[in-house]
């Protein structure tokens, strides 16, 4: 069902510099408009994607180009290192630490892949306590801004 985007009449003034905003009722997430008009664009999306004769080619492409390791930086808690690791096509990167910068003896401390059916769960704004016995973190789940933050014993 192809839906023609519809425009409305939003300017706000921006120190004395009008802007037009006729998109603004899209920025209402759980209104059944917008919910109506983003099932189209998926659907409009998919079907040209399905029918484009490149897409595998372009897919095959893209997948040789991400799937290669790769590391955060280290940060270092107590005795300890930590850092983010997807090993070129998961989804979302792993949390490790190690005893050293040498990762041989990495240990998995969150991994988000197995925190949602869909490998859509991401790790956000991890903290350790003062002591280093507590990590807050929060988890994003399929993109969403929203996080729901967790503590885990850290020891």
């Amino acid at each position: 069902m192809k839906l023609k985007t519809k425009k409305v009449n939003v300017v706000e003034n921006y120190h004395g510099v009008e802007v037009a905003d006729p998109y603004r009722w899209l920025e209402d997430p759980t209104s059944a408009e917008t919910k109506a008009w983003v099932r189209s664009q998926n659907e409009q999306t998919a079907e040209y994607l399905a029918d484009y004769s490149g897409r595998e080619k372009i897919k095959r492409k893209l997948t040789e180009l991400m799937d290669y390791p790769k590391y955060s930086l280290p940060m270092k808690e107590g005795d300890y290192y930590y850092f983010h690791y997807n090993d070129g096509l998961q989804n979302q990167p792993v949390f490790y630490l190690s005893k050293r910068l040498a990762v041989t003896d990495k240990e998995v401390v969150l991994d988000p892949n197995t925190m949602s059916d869909k490998g859509t769960s991401a790790l956000t704004n991890l903290k350790f306590s003062q002591d280093g016995s507590k990590l807050a973190y929060g988890v994003s789940l399929d993109g969403s801004d929203w996080q729901t933050i967790r503590i885990k014993d850290n020891g």
